[in-house]
């Protein structure tokens, strides 16, 4: 939420997938993760978003909607620009299409 004033930048996905995250003993939890790359005043910078599902087939449709190469809006904090969001409420119907 504190974010969604920040400055958007066009961006893009540099990986993305699913795997399995051990949280103790006898527990475990799916992380689907997309990396993501931006430039912003003329430097590099990336982030992270990931999600938890219970289920492999969700995880994986989810992870497929942000192929490599894919071009995503990101928001960064003015104040710290290496302080990144990727929304998935910023992102394009179009663009979450599998290509």
């Amino acid at each position: 939420r504190r974010a969604r004033s920040w400055p958007k930048v066009e961006g893009r996905v540099i990986s993305s997938g699913v795997h399995l995250e051990n949280r103790g003993e006898n527990q475990s939890a799916l992380i689907a993760e997309v990396n993501y790359s931006y430039r912003i005043s003329g430097a590099s910078a990336s982030g992270v978003l990931q999600r938890t599902f219970l289920i492999a087939s969700r995880a994986n449709r989810w992870v497929s909607t942000y192929p490599v190469g894919r071009s995503v809006v990101i928001r960064y904090n003015p104040v710290d620009e290496k302080d990144s969001v990727l929304d998935e409420s910023d992102q394009s119907p179009a663009a979450n299409a599998t290509r």
